[in-house]
Formats: C-alpha cells, structure tokens, sequence
C-alpha cells in the first residue's frame, strides 16, 4: 500500500468565463472567510494537474494601497511576498505552452 501525499492549498474565485479583453488572461480574487482569514484546504497531491502561476493585478485605487501596510509602514512588493500582500491576481496563461492549452 502506497502512503498518500497531500498538499496545503489556498482558494481563490471561480475565473470569468472570458478572459480580460485586453489581458488576454483571466483573474480571481483570494477566498476569504467573513472574519477575513483565507480559505483553504488539504487536497491529495496526484489531484493537482499543474501549478497555476499568478501575477499581481495592479490598477486604480488597489494600485495605490500596494506598498502600504498597516500604520503607513512601507512594504516592497515582490516575487517572494506578494502572495501576502495583494488579494487579485492574473491566471499568467503564457507562461509555458502547456499552461496555455490548459486554459485555452
């Protein structure tokens, strides 16, 4: 009998049906429960088709408060944290060929 592997997950929004006209891409918005802690959940690793790679969406309002934490204390937003600091992302379909079939 093999040993099961499972791995921690967080949720996000169901994506639109359309990807962004001008993006070509599509986003989603980190779940969150009513008290504002994150979803999420411990799925089975073979589950997991392919990693889903997710860049920042930073536009209007939102654009400004990038940066900021709490008490105004400045923040960089970077590749290593800005899954804890921004809550929309882009679903990056372009970043290798086999993403791109997946999500079109």
């Amino acid at each position: 009998m093999r040993n099961k592997i499972f791995a921690y997950v967080e949720w996000f929004s169901k994506p639109p049906r359309e990807p962004h006209p001008q993006m070509q891409m599509y986003s989603v918005k980190r779940k969150v429960t009513v008290d504002g802690q994150r979803e999420g959940g411990i799925i089975e690793l073979e589950s997991i088709v392919q990693p889903c790679y997710l860049l920042p969406v930073f536009t209007g309002k939102e654009s400004r408060k990038v940066g900021q934490k709490a008490g105004g204390q400045y923040v960089e937003i970077n590749g290593d944290n800005c899954l804890e600091h921004v809550e929309r992302f882009w679903i990056s379909s372009f970043h290798d060929q086999a993403t791109y079939q997946t999500v079109f």
